[in-house]
């Protein structure tokens, strides 16, 4: 008598118990797996990120005012422009923002009429030949950026249509000064100013500056349903095309440059007598080690300090730092943990629910273009 063989009931709930268990524990592995990789892909990005604000934010900073400070001064603009270069746009509890620009030497040039930008098109200008070649080469072409300069405030313009000694210009500027408006971040006026960049008449005689480059940085802060929190993001904004609100303006030219920033802060070493170092003022600082000088931070109360930007324009930059705070998601197991973002400025002390993880970054640079009195 054959007897049939099979499975009991037990054997069967016991097959498929230990199935579960190995196939549960396959699943374990694979998110575990899978949320680590997730991690070291933020990592490196992050890494990268780094790079950047090491690099061409640096290297930015370095040329900031490259023509615009060494040219702007004394028998050319027989006064100090509104504009060398860099602007701060300090905040209180949020990122720092800033305006660097440099010019093109061979392209430099003034206006031979009255400039009106708010009801012209047009600049008349001393030439518009390159100034390094014999014979008549322009230095200007259509796309270029270039400037307008005053002791009361500047005209960025974008570059319609090139003559030997007009420029045409599109309606709209690229920027002007007073015109920032946005989201955590104003371009407020300041002395000698007395009207924004769009109304003043600039006058024959005032300098015109093809640009290399203009960039207006800020940090764009959204809600992230992924990561159930806020995250900030690095925005360099070249072209505004006339539009206060730079950051929620679909018009407006501009990029993400860095992910994963949280914080921004930017403090600036001025040094009023070159001769004498000791007189050195480090402004919009906030740190343990550099609250030893009762001037320090004098912009506490004031985005735009008029004192501070003085003496940015009077070539009196020492050095600039920037400190950041870049944030990755990070897995670490289950349950939420709640971690603590650092200071490192004038910002209150953040808690964010979620698993991420903080890193500090430090800069120091020496604008090449400062220090220098003419």
């Amino acid at each position: 008598m054959i007897k049939n063989k099979g499975f009991t009931l037990v054997e069967a709930l016991v097959y498929m118990a230990m199935m579960a268990f190995i196939l549960g524990g396959l699943y374990t592995m694979i998110i575990y797996y899978r949320n680590v990789a997730s991690t070291e892909q933020a990592r490196v990005r992050l890494m990268q990120e780094s790079r950047f604000v090491l690099s061409n934010l640096s290297e930015e900073l370095k040329d900031a005012g490259a023509v615009l400070t060494l040219l702007n001064t004394g028998g050319f603009l027989k006064t100090t422009p509104y504009f060398n270069g860099i602007f701060p746009l300090n905040n209180t509890n949020f990122a720092d923002g800033i305006i660097i620009a440099k010019g093109e030497p061979n392209a430099v040039t003034s206006l031979t009429s009255n400039f009106n930008p708010s009801s012209s098109t047009q600049l008349s200008v001393k030439t518009t030949y390159r100034k390094d070649i014999t014979g008549n080469i322009y230095a200007w072409s259509v796309g270029d950026k270039g400037l307008v300069i005053t002791q009361n405030g500047y005209y960025v313009f974008y570059v319609t249509g090139v003559n030997a000694n007009s420029l045409s210009i599109r309606a709209s500027a690229v920027y002007y000064s007073g015109l920032l408006n946005t989201t955590n971040y104003k371009d407020n006026l300041i002395q000698p100013a007395t009207q924004d960049g769009d109304n003043i008449v600039y006058p024959s005689g005032t300098p015109v500056i093809k640009l290399y480059s203009f960039s207006i940085y800020l940090v764009q802060q959204v809600y992230d349903r992924e990561k159930k929190r806020n995250v900030r993001k690095l925005i360099r904004i070249t072209d505004t095309k006339g539009q206060a609100d730079a950051l929620n303006n679909q018009t407006v030219v501009k990029g993400v440059e860095a992910e994963n920033i949280w914080d921004i802060q930017i403090v600036y070493t001025i040094i009023p007598d070159l001769n004498d170092l000791t007189t050195e003022v480090d402004y919009c600082a906030k740190d343990s080690n550099k609250w030893t000088n009762p001037f320090e931070n004098p912009c506490s109360n004031n985005n735009n300090c008029e004192t501070f930007i003085d003496s940015i324009r009077q070539k009196q930059l020492k050095e600039v730092t920037i400190r950041v705070v870049m944030l990755t998601d990070d897995y670490s197991g289950k349950g939420n943990i709640t971690n603590k973002i650092p200071i490192i400025g004038d910002e209150n002390q953040y808690t964010l629910t979620g698993t991420y993880k903080a890193r500090i970054l430090t800069i120091s640079v020496d604008p090449r273009n400062f220090n220098i009195i003419l």
